[in-house]
C-alpha cells in the first residue's frame, strides 16, 4: 500500500478511536516504512495527531 494511503488509513482509525491499533500497525513496520508514512503527515492536524502516536510509543515499550 502506497504511504499517502497507509497515512489515510491511520488518520481514520485515529479518529475513529483506534489509537492502540494504530499503534500496533506502525510497530509491525520498518523504520524505512515508518519514515516514509511520517513524511506524509503534513497539515498541523495531521502532526499533532503523528505526535500523539510518537509520545504513545515513547510511553509503551
Amino acid at each position: 500500500m502506497a504511504s499517502d494511503q497507509v497515512k489515510a488509513n491511520m488518520l481514520q482509525i485515529v479518529k475513529d478511536g483506534g489509537l492502540e491499533d494504530v499503534l500496533a500497525v506502525v510497530r509491525q513496520m520498518t523504520a524505512a516504512e515508518q519514515t516514509k508514512v511520517f513524511a506524509e503527515f503534513q497539515s498541523d492536524e495531521e502532526k499533532a495527531t503523528l505526535n500523539e502516536i510518537l509520545k504513545l510509543m515513547r510511553k509503551t515499550p
